[in-house]
């Protein structure tokens, strides 16, 4: 936090601190499943082991932090459980967003990032994720019944909606403007910003 409290940070564009602020985790360690922990859903802070998710989480937290002059932990934990969380906030394992649509939906209904994929000349996807209804054996919190219940919900729910794709998108994004995977087929941009992303289901 005092890194990010320097003046050299308070005006810079959210891209520009997209770039240093990720900058900041060159040499992390990819590390999987962090936030994948026996017991009761907490909300986990781990800087020095990060995944594709985390990492997009941290730096988006980070830059919202900057953009308001907040730099205590207690601000950082309060945005990434808002980022994190169906509606915002921790209601158990189920109101997690684990899959990808499921987070651009929700952020955006929070006002977080805008979806711009069909804006930008994108194609509808058919999106039916059922990925972890159908292997609950890699997901310890999915042993309880009532757990996996509520993930066939939103599994079902997600395929209600339209999902867009965009095959150019390389060429609506600049410098600041991170891409999530290499077989991510979904852009959208942070509202403050206009910093599209690029993710999977």
């Amino acid at each position: 936090m005092d890194k990010l409290s320097e003046s050299k940070y308070s005006n810079k564009s959210p891209n520009e601190l997209n770039i240093e602020i990720g900058q900041w985790f060159l040499e992390t360690p990819y590390v999987e499943k962090t936030l994948e922990l026996p017991g009761n859903e907490k909300l986990v802070v781990n800087l020095t082991g990060l995944d594709c998710t985390t990492f997009l989480e941290t730096v988006v937290t980070f830059t919202r932090l900057a953009e308001n002059s907040d730099f205590t932990f207690e601000a950082f934990e309060q945005k990434l459980e808002e980022l994190r969380y169906r509606e915002g906030k921790n209601q158990g394992y189920p109101s997690r967003l684990h899959y990808f649509s499921d987070w651009i939906f929700d952020n955006q209904e929070k006002g977080i990032i805008t979806d711009v994929t069909a804006e930008v000349g994108g194609t509808p996807y058919p999106n039916q994720p059922t990925f972890m209804s159908e292997n609950p054996q890699f997901y310890p919190q999915l042993s309880d019944s009532k757990n996996l219940d509520e993930i066939k919900i939103t599994e079902a729910m997600i395929q209600k909606g339209v999902l867009f794709y965009s095959k150019n998108r390389d060429q609506q994004i600049g410098e600041g403007n991170p891409i999530r995977g290499s077989n991510c087929y979904h852009d959208f941009h942070v509202k403050s910003g206009r910093c599209p992303y690029g993710f999977c289901n």
